[in-house]
């Protein structure tokens, strides 16, 4: 599989599941406390938030450079960093680490700057 190809197949996986953790987190509060249909859902959120972080942190080890592919895992991680901007720390690391593999990926496909290309202080 091409790289781009890997990295919109991880971008899918993850956005499949971050959908089914809508739907599920949805349906779990429309039921009421007692409903033992419940204890099914949060199983299944369980499951489905897995899935999503091992997305999560295969983006982040997936190397990207093509532009299109770090364009995906940038966008990923803007947006996930834009909606849980109030998350403990501990929670906004895999987002952080997936930003910082999207720099890396754009650096990477980057010459280094000399000190002419840097900004004045």
């Amino acid at each position: 599989m091409t790289e781009p190809a890997c990295v919109a197949t991880l971008a899918r996986r993850f956005e499949a599941a971050e959908a089914r953790c809508a739907t599920l987190d949805q349906e779990i509060a429309a039921l009421a406390p007692a409903d033992e249909r419940r204890n099914t859902l949060w199983l299944k959120l369980e499951d489905a938030l897995a899935e999503r972080q091992g997305c999560l942190e295969a983006l982040t080890a997936t190397p990207a450079t093509e532009p299109g592919a770090v364009r995906m895992k940038a966008a990923i991680a803007r947006r996930l960093l834009q909606r849980h901007a109030e998350m403990p720390a501990e929670d906004v690391a895999p987002l952080l680490a997936l930003a910082g593999s999207a720099l890396d990926d754009l650096l990477a496909g980057s010459p280094s700057p000399t000190p002419g290309d840097l900004p004045p202080h």
